[in-house]
């Protein structure tokens, strides 16, 4: 992932590159489990990172991406927490709740869409998009921004939304 490449796996700032180190630290990545969420997962693990994956189903919906990553639930800096509905509010807030309170990063990335034009979109499926891609960001980052105020003198972290 190009992102990543000055990113180091040690602690503290990373030499006269300014990279910040991630060995250690911990990061929410939603949408983990998907294409683009898996690698974005696998990126993290290899510069140490200890990735938090909330999932809306159960183990066998990460079989694929635990498989290429070659982690299980836990293993290899990787927490899949399963049943985990990211358009529910308590359910959200259960899960960041139950994080470290060492939370550095939450990147955002689940969500998705509905094909089709305008003409054919119902307001059914106008409020489906807006939940998973909306809803969703909002709350975590709410959650997030929570969990980054537990930290000493402040807290502080990082966001980051895809749409």
């Amino acid at each position: 992932m190009a992102g990543m490449a000055g990113m180091s796996g040690t602690s503290g700032p990373g030499g006269a590159s300014g990279a910040v180190g991630l060995a250690g630290r911990h990061v929410v990545v939603t949408g983990g489990a998907g294409a683009l969420g898996s690698a974005v997962v696998e990126a993290f693990v290899r510069v140490g990172a200890i990735c938090h994956v909330p999932v809306h189903g159960s183990p066998a919906t990460v079989a694929t991406a635990g498989a290429s990553l070659g982690v299980g639930r836990t293993r290899g800096g990787v927490n899949y927490v399963f049943n985990v509905d990211l358009i529910d509010e308590s359910a959200v807030t259960a899960f960041y709740a139950a994080l470290p309170s060492e939370l550095w990063a939450s990147v955002h990335l689940a969500g998705g869409f509905a094909m089709g034009g305008i003409t054919e979109t119902s307001l059914g499926d106008l409020r489906s998009q807006i939940d998973m891609n909306v809803v969703t960001a909002f709350l975590c980052c709410r959650e997030a921004v929570r969990r980054f105020r537990l930290r000493p003198r402040g807290g502080g972290g990082r966001i980051v939304n895809v749409a």
